[in-house]
């Protein structure tokens, strides 16, 4: 079991949402099983509940930005490359086998500020989304400056947002 908080020592605990733990505990259950470990060992070895999430929430980065390199790769038209990657997370959020809702957005809203591991994970996982965001705006020939770093964060915010209004009705 997945303990539902994360504490910074006492001073101040936040309750996790439960799909921001449910994510974290389910991207581990197919290693946990197949290393025949329990999830709560799996769990100590990353120095636990906030290292589990901290390395979760970087795993999910790597992954997102490995998409966006096959999406780039796979894809002539650079508009395409945008609106694909921008499809992805409605594709993955209306598809009922897909795991609930997504690890940043949840953690940001159940946890952040309540761990530094966590909110430096937090941190690096937002800068890589902008990041990769921005690379498929420049696959479109937009030079790199202000007017793509702002598109990014633009079009990242509005993901960020329809994930979570997204996450509000699921459950509805």
């Amino acid at each position: 079991m997945v303990p539902s908080t994360i504490s910074d020592g006492g001073s101040r605990s936040k309750a996790t949402t439960s799909r921001a733990v449910a994510g974290a505990a389910s991207a581990k259950a197919p290693r946990a099983a197949a290393s025949g470990a329990a999830r709560a060992s799996l769990s100590k070895l990353s120095g636990g509940e906030a290292g589990a999430l901290a390395a979760a929430l970087d795993r999910d980065a790597a992954r997102r930005a490995a998409r966006v390199d096959a999406i780039l790769a796979g894809c002539a038209d650079p508009a395409e490359a945008v609106r694909r990657s921008l499809a992805a997370p409605v594709a993955r959020l209306a598809d009922p086998d897909a795991p609930p809702g997504c690890l940043r957005c949840g953690a940001t809203m159940g946890v952040g500020g309540a761990d530094a591991a966590v909110d430096a994970a937090l941190a690096r996982a937002h800068r890589a989304f902008e990041s990769d965001t921005a690379r498929l705006l420049r696959a479109d020939g937009r030079p790199d400056g202000p007017d793509v770093a702002a598109l990014a964060s633009f079009l990242a915010a509005v993901t960020n947002g329809l994930v979570t209004v997204a996450e509000a009705g699921r459950g509805a």
